[in-house]
């Protein structure tokens, strides 16, 4: 029973350290260049763009922004907010886009 205990302790603690890590903020000392990109056709009238967005991790933890695409909203009413660039004391950090 000991041992069952030991164990769910540590699955506990690795999980809140993974959730922890999520919301890990990454900051950058100068905003990368966003890439051009071009825009595919739009697949119909229900599909909004959704623009290029930073990936802190891409490219073996050097970040990178990942290629803009059509997507259909989730519920119908909601719009894209892109992300966006935040100053912070050392650097800049990166907000996600999102629906609202």
């Amino acid at each position: 029973m000991k041992k069952i205990a030991q164990i769910l302790i540590v699955l506990i603690t690795v999980s809140l350290l993974g959730i922890t890590a999520g919301k890990a903020q990454v900051v950058v000392p100068k905003i990368p260049p966003f890439h051009p990109e071009k825009r595919m056709r739009q697949p119909s009238p229900k599909h909004v763009w959704i623009p290029q967005e930073w990936d802190p991790f891409a490219h073996g933890m050097h970040g990178n922004y990942m290629p803009g695409f059509w997507e259909v909203p989730p519920r119908a009413g909601l719009v894209w907010i892109p992300g966006r660039w935040q100053k912070v004391p050392k650097g800049y950090t990166w907000a996600g886009g999102h629906w609202k």
